[in-house]
C-alpha cells in the first residue's frame, strides 16, 4: 500500500508539471523563456509518439516482433550482487583474519617485544638465542635439552618484569635509536 501511494503522489506530480510546468520553471536558478506547448512542439512530439506506436503495431501484425515468453532476465545487477556476495566473504573471512593476526603482530607482541628489548637488550639476544637452541636439541632429541632449558629459565628470572606501556626511557631510547638510524640513512644518501 506504501509503494501504491508513493507511486500515484509521483505520478500526480508527472502529470501536474507536465500540464503546468511554472512551478518547476521557478524554482530552477536562471530565468526560463521556454514554452512548451506551442503547436509546433505538440505537433511534433505527437508525430514522434504516434509513429513509434504505428512501428510496433505493424512489427506485431507482421509476425517479426518476438513473441512474449515468460523468462528470467538476467540483468546487470545480477553480476556486482553476486560479486558482492564474493567481496563480502573474502572481506569478512580471510582478510578479517589476516587484519586480526597483523594486528595482534603490530599492536600486542610487537610494543610488547620493544619494550623488553628496550630493557635489556643482550638479554632478550639470549633468551631468544636459547630459545632457538631448546627447539633445535629437541627435535635431534639431544642430551643438552636439560642445560639450554636450565639457561633459558635462568635468564627469564634475571630479565626485568615486561610492562604493558612504554616509560619515558624507553620512547627516548626508541627516539634516538630512529634518529640515529635516520642520520645515516641521510648521510648515505648524500654521498
Amino acid at each position: 500500500m506504501n509503494m501504491r501511494i508513493a507511486m500515484g503522489i509521483a505520478a500526480i506530480m508527472c502529470i501536474f508539471l507536465g500540464v503546468y510546468p511554472q512551478p518547476l520553471y521557478n524554482i530552477l536558478p536562471y530565468p526560463v523563456q521556454y514554452v512548451p506547448y506551442t503547436a509546433f512542439h505538440v505537433i511534433g512530439m505527437l508525430q514522434l509518439l504516434m509513429f513509434g506506436a504505428l512501428a510496433f503495431t505493424l512489427l506485431i501484425l507482421s509476425g517479426y516482433y518476438p513473441p512474449e515468453m515468460r523468462a528470467v532476465n538476467l540483468d546487470t545487477d545480477w553480476f556486482y550482487r553476486k560479486g558482492a556476495d564474493v567481496f563480502m566473504w573474502f572481506v569478512n573471512r580471510p582478510m578479517a583474519w589476516v587484519a586480526g593476526v597483523l594486528n595482534k603482530i603490530w599492536f600486542d607482541y610487537m610494543p610488547r617485544f620493544l619494550n623488553l628489548l628496550s630493557k635489556d637488550p643482550t638479554g632478550v639476544i639470549l633468551v631468544v638465542k636459547d630459545s632457538l637452541l631448546l627447539q633445535i636439541f629437541k627435535l635431534s632429541e639431544s642430551d643438552f635439552v636439560p642445560e639450554v632449558q636450565q639457561r633459558l629459565a635462568k635468564h627469564k628470572r634475571s630479565y626485568p618484569a615486561p610492562f604493558r606501556y612504554w616509560g619515558l626511557g624507553q620512547a627516548v631510547f626508541w627516539v634516538i635509536l630512529l634518529l640515529c638510524f635516520y642520520l645515516v640513512v641521510v648521510l648515505k644518501s648524500s654521498d
